[in-house]
């Protein structure tokens, strides 16, 4: 017979097992009142947790008939950030996130499953002894109603995080990239397919963006579904003084600079 105190370590595990998973469910839970808005923020999520939590960061975008993959050349995640890629942290303490930060640490990425319930990300990863590792993680948010199930998916995810991590050295280059596979929707969503992404909009908005996001230099997108006209976009910073911040942006069609001044008074 286990004693009282197996019984409430039992408890106590349960507990801690069911909190992140009954975040999960919450925030999941709010995108089918947010559908509209979702389909234009999942990029901006994405971006916004690369520059974040890089002091320069080049980014990639590409999209095809089955699948949206974001990557950047970002620095490494941490063991704490690894993890809260499956079960987000909404009690990360200040002292770690950085002064400059725009969002929320690990919330932005829950609702980039407006895309897919889906999820493949590929890293690089640094232990308190700044050994590099390199990992794959696989989540699958299509069971998030049944909060028994998605507890077991956490911890598998936590366990298959481990296994795949593989000492090595670290490189520069796109290092890290969060992939979503098209037509697998979260229950009760529509699935999205290929011409639901509305790239013309991202072409549109990205140098009003990038105007308040300085840690980002380039944003490539590789358009690479069948019907797509114009296949390659690249945006980058040119010029940045006290005054003034110019963008090149180059496509397959054109070429152009656009720029913007600031204003100031007093100390706005």
């Amino acid at each position: 017979m286990s004693s009282i105190k197996d019984k409430i370590d039992k408890e106590e595990n349960e507990q801690l097992r069911s909190i992140p998973a009954q975040r999960l469910i919450e925030k999941l839970s709010l995108l089918k009142n947010r559908v509209n808005s979702a389909k234009k923020r999942w990029f901006w999520e994405l971006l916004q947790n690369a520059s974040d939590y890089n002091q320069s960061v080049n980014v990639k975008l590409i999209v095809s008939d089955d699948k949206v993959t974001f990557m950047h050349d970002g620095a490494p995640f941490s063991l704490r950030d690894a993890l809260n890629l499956i079960s987000p942290d909404s009690n990360k303490q200040e002292d770690d996130i950085h002064n400059d930060n725009i969002g929320k640490f690990g919330t932005g990425l829950v609702s980039t499953h407006i895309l897919s319930s889906e999820l493949e990300v590929e890293g690089l990863c640094i232990d308190d002894e700044k050994e590099c590792y390199k990992f794959f993680l696989s989540l699958d948010r299509s069971c998030f109603t049944n909060k028994h199930v998605l507890i077991e998916q956490i911890t598998q995810a936590k366990e298959k995080l481990k296994d795949s991590m593989q000492k090595q050295i670290q490189t520069i280059g796109f290092n890290t990239s969060f992939s979503y596979k098209l037509g697998v929707a979260l229950p009760e969503l529509s699935p999205l397919n290929s011409s639901d992404i509305d790239l013309d909009y991202l072409y549109e908005v990205l140098p009003y963006t990038l105007c308040f996001m300085s840690k980002v230099q380039s944003v490539v997108i590789e358009d690479n579904r069948s019907l797509a006209k114009n296949r390659n976009f690249k945006i980058s910073r040119n010029v940045v003084n006290e005054s003034e911040i110019a963008f090149s942006i180059d496509t397959d069609t054109y070429f152009a600079t656009q720029r913007f001044v600031y204003f100031s008074v007093g100390d706005v």
